[in-house]
């Protein structure tokens, strides 16, 4: 009997260095606002084809996904937020901060940029700093650029029983939306169940396909399915969805104008301890995806930034001005905090009004249809210590959870530790 040989191991590069973004008003001896992967590949000389994408084996970081990410983590701030180089004169002098454009190729190549917000001086102005994801606000109706021309086909098939949650998210792709595989699959949710108090009070219920079911984080909207391990990749943060620049024609792109056009691709946010993941799956376009809300998908790439790892910026030494947001009153307040502080706080933004409901998960019957938490989801509520790859147990023998009905407090990061 022939057998096939084994397969290749995937090429390892643990050559990625880091590109740090700088909050230009602290110390240098403070942590990075922001510290992403120098993953994006463009022409040496500038003159690339001004989308800014590559295959993994960068040499800088495409500028649309760096400005936006800082955006997010400062409250939003597309309308004035700006990248910049700083230039140390001497003798006593004030630094000097040269706003950065949009290079040709897409491409930022420097190894460390401050970002700066309005017109205030940056070696000044404190501008605040958002905590946790549960501290952000989505913003509705008013994405960034490339995120603003990302267009999915809402429309799914329709069926003769009308489908639901999970199985109508399983149905409408039919294979992994990043391998195409159709084996060990399963529906990850893009707003993770654990932010469930977040969908709410940010009324994400409008983007869903049924937004007055009783557990709309749930509708298929905000569903996709992946093959288990990539899920467990998602939600551990090793990679995330973002909307990728594509020029419309071969002509490249302003410095100040981004490409008209945008696609769907997985970005690898830092270098992956085994070094496999980035030339792997970093830009990898994903199989077509329709029946998905972008705004879902914007909402897990911020939620992807907001982890030690990724924005280090709140374990400083000093005092950090952030902007908290207060559930009673359903706005955002600026204070003045430092690191434990903001730890704690960030922790527990909805204790107060929802801690009478703050309860383990309440196990409920079986259906004949196992809809079941997968162990990836049980993972990534924190109701488990392990990885989602113990694959020894069948659906007979697991036990579900009432998702509808899941606020846990024990919530623990998988990678790092979550804000």
């Amino acid at each position: 009997m022939h057998l096939k040989p084994g397969f290749n191991p995937p090429s390892i590069d643990n050559s990625c260095r880091l590109v740090h973004f700088r909050h230009p008003a602290y110390p240098d001896t403070e942590p990075d606002l922001l510290r992403l992967g120098a993953l994006d590949r463009g022409n040496e000389n500038g003159d690339g084809d001004g989308d800014g994408n590559g295959d993994g084996n960068g040499n800088g970081i495409q500028y649309d996904f760096a400005l936006a990410s800082c955006c997010v983590v400062t409250g939003n701030t597309f309308a004035n937020g700006w990248l910049a180089t700083r230039v140390l004169p001497g003798n006593g002098q004030n630094p000097l901060f040269h706003r950065v454009s949009r290079p040709e190729d897409g491409i930022l190549r420097d190894g460390e940029y401050h970002f700066c917000v309005g017109e205030e001086d940056p070696t000044t102005f404190k501008y605040p700093v958002i905590p946790s994801f549960d501290h952000w606000r989505f913003p509705h109706g008013h994405l960034p650029p490339p995120w603003n021309n990302l267009s999915v086909d809402l429309d799914a098939a329709h069926h003769s029983v009308p489908l639901k949650g999970k199985v109508a998210a399983l149905v409408r792709d039919g294979a992994c939306r990043i391998s195409g595989y159709g084996d060990a699959v399963e529906a990850a949710h893009l707003v993770p169940l654990t932010n469930g108090h977040w969908f709410s009070s940010n009324n994400m219920a409008r983007y869903c396909r049924s937004p007055t079911d009783p557990h709309p984080i749930n509708d298929e909207r905000n569903l996709i399915t992946l093959r288990r391990d990539l899920h467990h990749l998602l939600d551990t943060r090793r990679f995330t969805l973002a909307a990728k620049p594509v020029p419309a024609s071969p002509q490249p792109s302003s410095p100040t104008t981004p490409p008209p056009g945008a696609q769907l691709a997985l970005h690898v946010t830092l270098p992956s301890p085994s070094g496999q993941l980035e030339d792997l799956y970093h830009n990898r376009a994903l199989q077509p995806v329709r029946g998905i809300a972008v705004e879902f998908l914007f909402a897990r790439f911020a939620w992807t930034l907001f982890a030690d790892e990724t924005m280090p910026f709140l374990n400083g030494a000093v005092r950090h001005n952030v902007l908290l947001f207060d559930p009673a009153e359903g706005c955002l307040g600026e204070e003045s905090l430092r690191a434990a502080e903001v730890h704690e706080r960030a922790a527990n933004v909805f204790e107060m009004c929802f801690s009478s409901r703050s309860v383990r998960p309440r196990k409920r019957p079986r259906l004949g249809c196992s809809l079941a938490l997968t162990d990836a989801e049980d993972f990534e509520m924190g109701g488990c210590s392990v990885p989602p790859f113990d694959l020894d147990g069948s659906d007979e023998e697991e036990e579900g959870w009432d998702a509808g009905e899941v606020y846990d407090e024990s919530d623990e990061e998988q990678r790092g530790r979550k804000r």
